[in-house]
């Protein structure tokens, strides 16, 4: 998984407006304002989101891995959405 694919992933969820996603409102909201906004520390926030996907070695959905990541506190989006 990369940035980019994330991004993609996130991006395509957002434009069929989270239709059948089995994610929480809160994850949902979550990725698309990291999808749609420019904030300091996003690359860092990818980047982890990236690590915790590839290190999973699952079968679980990349977004729904995300979401179990979104459970930790001190991401930098959250200082950005304030």
């Amino acid at each position: 998984m990369t940035q980019e694919k994330l991004l993609e992933i996130i991006r395509e969820m957002i434009e069929e407006n989270w239709a059948d996603s089995d994610l929480d409102a809160r994850t949902e909201k979550v990725l698309t304002f990291i999808a749609e906004n420019e904030y300091e520390g996003k690359d860092e926030d990818l980047e982890l989101f990236i690590d915790r996907i590839n290190a999973a070695q699952t079968e679980t959905p990349a977004l729904f891995v995300v979401q179990d990541a979104l459970k930790n506190k001190g991401w930098n989006f959250e200082k950005a959405m304030m």
